[in-house]
């Protein structure tokens, strides 16, 4: 779990007026870690049919992350989603499936957490999905075959992993283990471009855009790139001007500016995706359901927070509240975002259930009045391990989970004491739904 995201949680809870906070950080690890897509993904209809899948999203392939950055992946995975169902088309239903590295965003987090002052022990591995936002308007993004191309095909990045325990064992004991090191921006860029074992090539374009100590934002940079891209430089989608023309949106009108260090994901701007709280009645969590199902529907991959549970995930790779309460127990715990594949609806009216499947748009439209019965999230704890069972990478959040409430472990401590949570915590939707 990410002592971040509790030590933010509980200042949230001090304040009880305030907006509740994304989930930051991620589930334990414990073995954390590409190619292979969501078990609907090669199901596209052909030019001309009438039928479509429930949701119609395109996911690129499933990864395992190593460390507890999920709001990373998440944040690749919505990006590359949205790429892929922008440049796709008949000869190529699955679109472009570029690979972004998240590798790239980790070391850009660690150093701003280094060099600010907030790292003093150890790395703190959480953030949220707005951070990661801010991380690549500032720093750009890259291709994980240019950052570290022995990892451009792997479903898991080792080099996360040995880079955290360089980086921690620096802090501790190492070059970095004063504050007044840590504060030598050059000095940490050194370490971490040995922690991640990167290329001279990189290393050198990294010091001409933002210079050997980091300083420098690609904002005013104004030199050459081979390898570091602007968030401009990837098209992403496609909206409908106030002049109805058609405007190609990119990585900075989908991340807009910045939220609050209370809730880094609210975002402002015109196209600028939004987070939105899940709500405590019964209402609101209809309405909940219908905005982010709907976003679904057109196509748009949501990105879901939540907290897990071990203790409720069964054999068939469902979170479901019948398992948590067999296990009588709360299992390891922590914070997680996913991005959204496809649902499952039940009480249709006309219908019935829905989901799972190809269904027409008239079908579509109506199961936007149904109820919830689970939500399908691409994971980032890999396609197939022996201690996590999935739908090939995929996770089902049945609602009777999603509202709980769990008994939550207020610290990492085995006799820790608990409180009630309701583990789905918030969506971030685009702007109209």
């Amino acid at each position: 779990m990410s002592l971040e995201w509790m030590r933010r949680q509980a200042r949230l809870i001090s304040v009880a007026t305030m907006v509740a906070l994304s989930v930051g950080g991620c589930a334990p690890q414990e073995g954390e870690l590409g190619p292979i897509s969501g078990e609907n993904a090669s199901e596209e209809p052909t030019e001309g049919t009438t039928v479509d899948e429930v949701t119609n999203l395109t996911h690129t392939s499933v990864k395992r992350q190593s460390i507890g950055n999920c709001w990373i992946y998440a944040t690749t995975g919505w990006i590359e989603s949205q790429r892929a169902k922008y440049t796709r088309t008949t000869a190529n239903p699955n679109g472009e499936q570029v690979n972004i590295s998240e590798s790239w965003i980790t070391y850009w987090h660690w150093y701003k957490h280094i060099t600010d002052g907030s790292t003093s022990g150890e790395i703190e591995t959480g953030g949220f999905w707005g951070e990661a936002g801010d991380l690549i308007l500032t720093r750009g993004w890259m291709t994980e075959g240019d950052f570290i191309p022995e990892e451009a095909n792997s479903e898991i990045s080792q080099r996360q992993s040995s880079a955290l325990n360089y980086m921690n064992t620096s802090i501790r004991s190492g070059m970095l283990s004063t504050p007044a090191a840590r504060a030598n921006k050059a000095l940490v860029r050194d370490e971490l471009d040995r922690a991640f074992g990167l290329r001279p090539a990189i290393i050198a374009e990294m010091d001409t855009v933002f210079g050997a100590d980091g300083a420098r934002t690609l904002e005013t940079a104004r030199v050459s790139r081979q390898f570091i891209k602007r968030p401009t430089e990837l098209v992403i989608g496609s909206a409908r001007t106030s002049t109805g023309s058609t405007r190609r949106l990119n990585l900075s009108d989908v991340f807009g500016r910045g939220g609050s260090y209370w809730n880094p994901d609210l975002r402002s701007g015109t196209y600028a995706w939004r987070s939105i709280s899940y709500p405590s009645d019964t209402t609101g969590r209809a309405r909940f359901w219908q905005r982010v199902l709907k976003a679904m529907n057109d196509g748009h991959p949501v990105i879901v927070s939540w907290l897990v549970d071990f203790n409720a995930l069964d054999s068939m790779g469902n979170f479901t509240m019948t398992q948590l309460n067999a296990a009588r127990t709360p299992g390891r715990q922590g914070g997680h975002l996913t991005v959204t594949e496809d649902y499952t609806v039940d009480n249709v009216p006309g219908f019935g259930t829905l989901g799972i499947g190809q269904l027409s748009a008239e079908q579509r439209n109506a199961a936007l009045q149904g109820t919830l019965r689970f939500l399908r999230i691409k994971n980032s704890w890999g396609t197939d391990r022996p201690d996590r069972a999935s739908h090939n990478g995929y996770y089902d959040l049945y609602a009777d989970y999603m509202n709980g409430p769990i008994a939550w472990k207020t610290s990492e401590e085995p006799n820790a004491p608990t409180r009630q949570q309701t583990p789905l915590d918030q969506a971030i939707i685009p702007p109209g739904y």
